[in-house]
């Protein structure tokens, strides 16, 4: 086994400023694409009267400087939040519109606290927020995101776990499908998750939703105060304007895909296997997704599926096409396919045809669950980057830290003991510490955070959590056009 070493990648903010770190990055230089300071980002909310004034008063109070936290036996510190207002380093500011604000109905609280059924009030909540987001959606001009903030009422009277704050209406699994597929359709649930379920009414009206829990409009989530205000303020960032950052180290122009599966209706109404593929085109760090083809389930007792050469060809080479779309039909100069299923040999034919155009292709098997664990004679454990690799006829496989102890900030920014990912490099034209360095790029750019870093690669975090929404289009209307660009996903 050779261990080897990855460098920290710097990313690019205003003006081409370079940093390692996202929010010392804001701070100091201001968000990626930002044309001109006081930035305006009008921004529309749907709530109770009560709920209304808590996210008013919350962006008061992110106005104004908030300091970090200090953590006690440790050198973790959270950097200080400037505060977003006309005037600030971050460059743009958040503005509320009377137009803009809609009030659910006065009954909706009691609604929340009746008798009846869970279900019953998940379903009225949801025809609740779905009624005010297509009124917004008629509106011109539309606010550039929407906060949808959750009553206490409903999160405590519809959350059916206490490990969970999800609002579900159903578990969606391959049981609950078969059960579904049978029914009539007004027979059947509108939606399974409430969030997932406003994901998708949001764009089916042009809107850019955020849905803010009691918990955090309160600042008293998990995370510190000053956390907080920075995930979330870049996070609308992103999605009303640009990539608050991207990567600085510019290579000929590549495509990261990433495929994941998740449970859907054939339009026979039999329940199948869907990809749900998410890219990164690393010159600009923009990440779009497509919704795949449908796979069948040939082992419904295992609920194991198998892809052919032609389907795993056709889910590929519809990444590639995208690509073409937006760049004069140029194709990729290279392709990574990154996959946390074992690729099958069908799988790896039909890869093969796709990219037969492709000077450079990669394709990267990456389990995030595994035994390998490796310790230092320091109080930190292995620094973020680290990795070992090997190979022999039957296997060539990487290790990489890409959570850790990280020298940029002196500490170990996380809990617990760090886990490596494991990788098998199934198919390679690059050097294993070119893979290597693309995912520790690709574990920087979860626009739904502003932290360091982030254990998986967006490729596979991406893919995992567009394919939940996705999954709500065949309750809703099947005939939804699937929008492309990642920020109406998160």
């Amino acid at each position: 086994m050779k261990p080897f070493f990855v460098e920290e990648p710097n990313l690019f903010f205003r003006n081409g400023k370079e940093c390692v770190d996202p929010r010392v990055g804001l701070l100091n230089f201001g968000p990626n694409g930002l044309v001109e300071k006081n930035h305006e980002i009008a921004l529309g909310v749907i709530g109770t009267r009560k709920s209304i004034m808590d996210v008013q008063y919350f962006f008061k109070r992110l106005r104004y400087d908030i300091p970090g936290v200090a953590y006690e036996n440790s050198n973790v510190r959270s950097i200080d939040f400037p505060g977003v207002d006309k005037g600030s380093p971050l460059g743009y500011y958040f503005r509320f519109e009377d137009t803009f604000i809609q009030q659910l109905p006065d009954e909706f609280i009691s609604k929340m606290k009746s008798d009846d059924k869970i279900k019953v009030k998940i379903s009225y909540a949801g025809d609740q927020y779905k009624t005010a987001l297509e009124d917004l959606g008629g509106l011109h001009p539309k606010p550039d995101v929407v906060i949808i903030a959750y009553p206490k009422e409903l999160v405590n009277c519809c959350t059916n776990s206490k490990k969970s704050n999800r609002i579900k209406l159903r578990n969606r699994n391959f049981i609950d499908l078969k059960q579904i597929s049978k029914m009539k359709l007004e027979d059947r649930p509108p939606f399974y998750d409430l969030h997932n379920y406003l994901k998708v009414i949001g764009f089916q009206n042009n809107l850019k939703t955020q849905v803010l829990y009691p918990n955090t409009l309160e600042f008293n989530s998990d995370q510190d105060v000053a956390t907080i205000a920075w995930n979330l303020t870049s996070t609308l960032y992103y999605k009303s304007t640009n990539n608050p950052w991207k990567l600085s180290d510019l290579e000929p122009e590549t495509i990261h895909v990433g495929i994941s599966f998740f449970n859907d209706f054939s339009e026979e109404k039999e329940v199948v296997l869907r990809a749900a593929v998410a890219q990164v085109y690393m010159r600009t760090g923009d990440s779009q997704v497509i919704r795949g083809l449908e796979i069948p389930i040939f082992d419904e007792e295992d609920q194991r599926y198998e892809m052919s050469d032609t389907q795993s060809e056709s889910i590929l080479t519809a990444a590639i096409n995208l690509y073409k779309r937006q760049h004069k039909n140029n194709n990729p100069d290279r392709v990574v396919l990154y996959k946390s299923s074992p690729y099958s040999e069908t799988e790896i034919d039909g890869f093969n045809n796709a990219t037969q155009n492709i000077p450079i292709s990669d394709y990267i098997h990456i389990r995030q669950k595994n035994n390998y664990r490796f310790l230092t004679d320091k109080k930190y454990p292995v620094v973020r980057g680290t990795g070992f690799h090997y190979e022999n006829r039957f296997v060539n496989r990487m290790i990489l830290y890409t959570v850790g102890y990280v020298s940029a900030l002196d500490t170990y920014p996380g809990n617990g003991v760090p886990r490596p990912l494991e990788m098998d490099l199934v198919k390679t034209d690059s050097e294993y510490q070119k893979i290597a360095y693309d995912i520790m790029n690709l574990s920087k750019l979860d626009w739904n955070s502003s932290a360091f870093c982030k254990e998986l690669p967006v490729t596979i975090s991406t893919s995992r959590k567009v394919g939940e929404i996705m999954s709500e289009t065949s309750l809703i209307d099947r005939r939804i056009k699937i929008p492309t660009a990642y920020s109406d996903y998160i």
